[in-house]
């Protein structure tokens, strides 16, 4: 019925929902798979709620069943097998719930698992066959199981060659087995896949011998006295027969040895070797053979007959002659005769054609029987030869008894010790003579053939004498109505002939007269009827009605109680089913094994004697499902799990009458553990480890194995110090906290003598504080001296191996990385600049850093820092309130007081000190303030440390240069004029004169002129000026700094006289010539040195002043191209001749 439910949904309406059970489920898959596959099953189902839009919300869940058994922990849409064999005999069907409404059953399926033959079953089981040769076998079913069904073919292997052999189908047919015949081969064929399954033959016979005389084949031999004499006896036979050569009526053996041949030589044949030499051959479960050879031994050549054949009589006698050899000739009164029986001879001497060759004559009587066999002739007790004296052949009577079963022949008349008998049953006869010391022989279990022949002969004769005795035997059920006849010898014309019934006891079941018939004094009988008429015919039928299991047993007639028994009757055989059988085995069996179940039932057919004749043939079923070709008793069964789902039972079937089915046994296959689950699955990293911090807990996790019987499940965790029990209940792992000596966590599943362990290695992960050791020591701080030596160890434990990184300062400068648990760095020779803050980091991903940090202040003596910038040249102007900065970097540690340094320079200063640390303890700056008052002050400064020089600096000059002095000029001559001046202080930079003339309302430079150096006087003469006129002139002292303040305007009128001027002309060329005649002798020695100074000078000067030719030249941009100008354009020479100097201007 549907259910109804109505949702109340606020403020929208009622939503009504109507829940009815899924719709029956489908079963859907490929059902044909190989075995040793997996297959997957899918149960179809679909939720019938409605809406749809809500149905569609919820999964289903499902139920899944094999031979209508619910699989435990199946609840999935699918469920995936592994295919075998067994698994055709299953059948699945499903179930689909949605919450409390579950599904009709869906229609059962079947796998059909595709499979060839992994072994071969023939039927009946032949093991390794041992027959005899000439026997029968077969038949033989051979039956495989595949599916689908194998091609079954038999070949039999002859000689080592292959051919086929007769079958039908699957049936090897009923065979004579021939000696060469190795195995029967039942080969089955399935698709490209050949199986094969051997009989193995191992065909035993026994051969008569063969008796070579000197390597002939002779049943007689004489020989001629001293001749060599060898004996050879050949018997073949499966297995190796023994062989034994003997002599004589004793018996006396000579040689006995197992194998297929024996030789026996003598070396000079005597008189004394005339004997009957017997070779036999023996083998377990055959019959002796024999093979007999007369020897004689002639003492001069003659014929000698050796073996008699005769009847015996009070009158029968048996003529011998015997060659001898001898001489003087021998009486015969000392010849006698040994034999069975002591005897009285007539015995006669005659000679031969040499005197030594004569014949002995005798008469040996026969009186009856035990007058047959060997007898010796000696002479004076010296044996000369033997003879023997064999009975003719002779017919003998044979009648039969059957006695349970089995039917004895006995056979009359019995004159003698033993017979020799041969046995045919059906068609096939015994390969073998049987030798019996007695008047019968029986011969056994004759139900299973249709007649048995008997050749009975006397020994050493070879007259036959042989009966057929015919089985009649007649099949019927329990409660049929069957008709029994046989044929009697006669009928008694006086007296009665009875109707015998031998079984469990021999009764009289009626009686026959002429008259009629009494049924145990009645005229009739509700259970039997005589057939026959008239009364006394021969031919004896009647009927039986209602037979029953008693009525079974063998029927004869006669006059007598003798007669039950006697051959010519009829067996009755009453089938009934076999008893209801039970399946036996040992059915708690571990899987991957194999199970033998028997079904043990017996036959209840009578007669006994020949229901234990019978083979039954079996039917298996599991599930109610015949399995195909298994018919045998046993069921053999490779074990697995999925047979614990299964139901076997079988039936026994006696020709076409079957049994009940026994009741059904379930195996129980013992299994497990074979796999570990456990759940949730562990999250395994790369390694196949479960990565968790330290501390962070795990679990809980179930832990689950399949076994039968159910396994003990137990938690183990493994630790630094080994295993350890888990916390854990039954089978589930509690949740823990994690520590890092923890290195897995184990589940044990035990089943008696099967124990699987499954575990989880564990990753622990974890970032130890750091460890800083200095030279092996832990230290926050430390102070060292300088050129020590200096180890930095840092140790930082973790899982992974953690990366650590070593650095200084507080720009954190890396000094070395590394990944692993220590890290070592080493400063060979400590200096003041290792002086610092070293941290040590560890760092790990997903963790926090861990830092030791450590000063380290290497003591060290007060020198200057090259490695800061100084500046060690100032430029710098002078005056009362000039005063310089000079700051000088130094290394120190401890600190120096200021007070300790010292400042020494070209005049004696008081340099106010003050003193600073820098970023680092070891790094300082001293900062001095140097006055400059004027340009004495300017050179080169030392600073020292109580005495020690710590750097130098230089101060130069920097200012505009002075205003030259004593600027005058003069004309001296037509068209030129004189200017000189004084050179004053440069200022420091290298200055230049610039020279101005008016022209006009504007000045223009005339000429740029080099300094000669501070004092010394400087000429020019600008020329081609206008005689007579007035010129004004000026100049001003210019260097990279600035132009000088301009001088006082000088006027000179350039002269017109040509006679003062020549004369002033005249005057100043000898003062001149003067001049230059000094100068090159000073130049002369000087000139080299000057000339390399100056290079000096010139080039330290340029380095200095680079970054201040810049400025410079911005300022002076504008005037010296001016004067470059002027300069370039106009190029005056003047000379003043001042002293020894010459001031030479350009």
């Amino acid at each position: 019925m549907p259910l109804f439910q109505v949702l109340l949904i606020m403020k929208c309406g009622l939503l009504c929902l109507v829940q009815s059970k899924p719709s029956k489920p489908k079963i859907t898959g490929d059902l044909n798979v190989e075995v040793n596959r997996y297959i997957e099953l899918t149960c179809s189902s679909q939720s019938t709620l409605a809406p749809f839009y809500y149905s569609k919300l919820f999964t289903l869940s499902y139920t899944w069943f094999v031979n209508d058994t619910k699989m435990d922990g199946e609840t999935r849409g699918t469920l995936r097998l592994y295919v075998t064999r067994d698994l055709k005999y299953n059948r699945y069907s499903c179930t689909a719930t949605e919450e409390d409404m579950e599904s009709d059953r869906s229609d059962s399926i079947q796998i059909n698992p595709l499979y060839g033959p992994d072994r071969i079953i023939i039927t009946p089981e032949p093991g390794k066959l041992t027959v005899r040769e000439g026997e029968t076998i077969g038949p033989f079913v051979c039956t495989a199981d595949c599916n689908p069904t194998c091609s079954i073919t038999w070949r039999v292997k002859n000689f080592d060659v292959f051919s086929d052999a007769r079958s039908e189908m699957e049936t090897l047919l009923q065979q004579a087995v021939q000696r060469g015949m190795q195995l029967f081969r039942c080969k089955a064929d399935w698709r490209e896949i050949t199986f094969k399954e051997n009989i193995q033959l191992d065909v035993q016979y026994l051969d008569g011998p063969l008796l070579y005389i000197i390597d002939k084949i002779k049943s007689y031999i004489e020989l001629t006295e001293y001749a060599p004499l060898r004996i050879s006896c050949q018997v073949d036979g499966n297995p190796a027969p023994t062989i034994r050569l003997s002599r004589g009526q004793a018996d006396t053996e000579l040689d006995e040895r197992k194998g297929t041949w024996l030789n026996y030589t003598i070396d000079t044949a005597q008189c004394t070797h005339t004997d009957t030499y017997r070779c036999s051959g023996r083998s377990t479960g055959f019959n002796i053979t024999e093979k007999v050879i007369n020897i004689n031994v002639l003492c001069y050549t003659s014929n000698f007959k050796s073996t008699f054949g005769s009847k015996s009589g009070i009158d029968t006698k048996v003529n011998v002659a015997v060659p001898i050899i001898a001489n003087p000739p021998p009486r015969a009164s000392d010849f006698k005769w040994d034999g069975p029986v002591p005897v009285s001879v007539r015995t006669t001497i005659s000679r031969g054609d040499v005197t030594y060759k004569h014949l002995i004559r005798s008469s040996i009587p026969v009186k009856d029987r035990n007058y047959f066999g060997n007898y010796t002739l000696s002479y004076n007790g010296e044996i000369i030869t033997k003879i023997t004296i064999n009975p003719e052949g002779q017919h003998l009577q044979i009648s039969t008894r059957f006695m349970s079963g089995n039917v004895i022949f006995t056979w009359t008349p019995s004159n003698y010790s033993s017979y020799d008998v041969l046995i045919t049953r059906d068609t096939t006869s015994d390969t073998l003579w049987t030798r019996v010391s007695d008047t019968q022989y029986t011969v056994r279990d004759v139900l299973l053939y249709e007649k048995i022949t008997i050749n009975v002969r006397e020994t050493s004769s070879s007259v036959d004498n042989r009966l057929t005795y015919n089985v009649f035997k007649i099949k019927t059920k329990v409660g049929d109505t069957v008709n029994l006849s046989w044929t009697a010898p006669f009928f008694p014309v006086a007296g009665q002939y009875n109707v015998y019934h031998t079984y469990s006891e021999n009764r009289t079941i009626f009686s026959i007269r002429s008259s009629g018939v009494s049924y145990g004094g009645n005229n009739q009988s509700t259970k039997y009827t005589y057939l026959t008429r008239p009364f006394t015919s021969t031919n004896i039928m009647f009927s039986i009605r209602d037979i029953t299991l008693d009525d079974a047993g063998y029927y004869n007639g006669g006059t007598s109680d003798e007669a039950a028994w006697s051959g010519g009757g009829v067996v009755l055989v009453v089938h009934n089913k076999p008893s209801k059988p039970k399946v036996t085995g040992d059915l708690n069996v571990e899987v991957n094994r194999y199970i033998t179940l028997t079904c043990s039932s017996q036959s209840t057919s009578a007669p006994v004697y020949y229901s234990k004749l019978l083979t039954l043939s079996h039917t298996w079923l599991v599930n109610e499902t015949r399995i195909s070709g298994e018919t045998r008793e046993t069921l053999r069964l490779y074990v697995t799990k999925n047979l614990k789902y299964n139901r076997y039972t079988c039936t026994a079937r006696e020709d076409d009458m079957e049994s009940d089915r026994s009741d059904p046994v379930q195996i129980n296959p013992l299994y497990g553990p074979d796999i570990i689950i456990i759940t949730p699955e562990p999250k395994l990293n790369i390694n196949d480890k479960l990565t968790v911090r330290e501390g962070d807990t795990i679990g809980p996790f179930v832990c689950t194995a399949d076994c039968n019987p159910l396994c003990n499940i137990t938690w183990r965790v493994k630790t630094s110090d080994g295993f350890s029990d888990a916390r854990s209940e039954m089978g589930t792992l509690l949740k823990q906290p994690v520590q890092r000596d923890m290195q897995l966590f184990r589940c044990q599943a035990d089943r008696g003598n099967r124990i699987l362990k499954q575990g989880f290695q564990l990753d622990v992960q974890y970032l130890d504080d750091t460890l800083l050791y200095i030279n092996g020591e832990m230290k926050s701080n430390i102070e060292l001296n300088e050129n020590a030596p200096l180890r930095i160890s840092c140790h930082v434990d973790g899982n992974p191996a953690p990366t650590i990184r070593l650095s200084r300062g507080q720009a954190d400068t890396v000094l070395e990385q590394r990944q692993g648990t220590w890290l070592n760095y080493t400063i060979d020779m400590a200096q003041c600049t290792d002086t610092d803050t070293y941290r040590c980091r560890g760092t790990s991903t997903g963790f926090s850093n861990t830092d030791k940090v450590i000063n380290i202040n290497v003591l060290c003596n007060t020198r200057f820092d090259k490695a800061d910038r100084f500046k060690s040249t100032y430029g710098s102007k002078s005056g009362s309130d000039t005063t310089i900065t000079v700051t000088v970097p130094i290394i120190a540690y401890p600190p120096p007081q200021s007070s300790d340094f010292k400042w020494d320079g070209p005049v004696s200063v008081s340099a106010r000190t003050t003193f600073s640390t820098g970023y680092v303890s070891y790094k300082h700056v001293i900062e001095s303030f140097i006055p400059v008052k004027d340009h004495t002050y300017f050179g080169n400064y030392t600073l020292s440390y109580k005495g020690q020089t710590v750097t130098r600096i230089t101060i130069n000059a920097e200012d505009v240069p002075q205003t030259p002095t004593n600027f005058t000029g003069y004309s001296y001559t037509n068209g030129s004029v004189s200017l000189t001046w004084v050179s004053g202080f440069n200022g420091g930079p290298e200055q230049f004169f610039l020279l101005y003339a008016m022209e006009g309302s504007n000045w223009k430079v005339i000429g740029n002129v080099s300094d000669p150096g501070e004092g010394r006087l400087v000429f020019f003469d600008p020329r081609f000026l206008s005689p007579g006129q007035e010129y004004s002139f000026r100049i001003q002292s210019c260097n990279r700094m600035n132009c000088s303040l301009l001088s006082a305007d000088t006027k000179v009128t350039v002269k017109d006289n040509l006679l003062e001027n020549s004369s002033m002309e005249s005057a100043g060329e000898v003062a001149s010539r003067s001049c230059i005649i000094a100068i090159s002798l000073v130049s002369l020695l000087l000139g080299l040195t000057w000339f390399m100074v100056a290079v000096f000078v010139l080039y330290n000067r340029r380095c200095r002043n680079v970054h201040q030719n810049s400025k410079h030249d911005e300022e002076s941009t504008q005037l010296q191209t001016q004067n470059m100008t002027q300069h370039t354009t106009d190029v005056w020479v003047s000379c003043t001749c001042k002293g020894s100097e010459l001031i030479r201007s350009k």
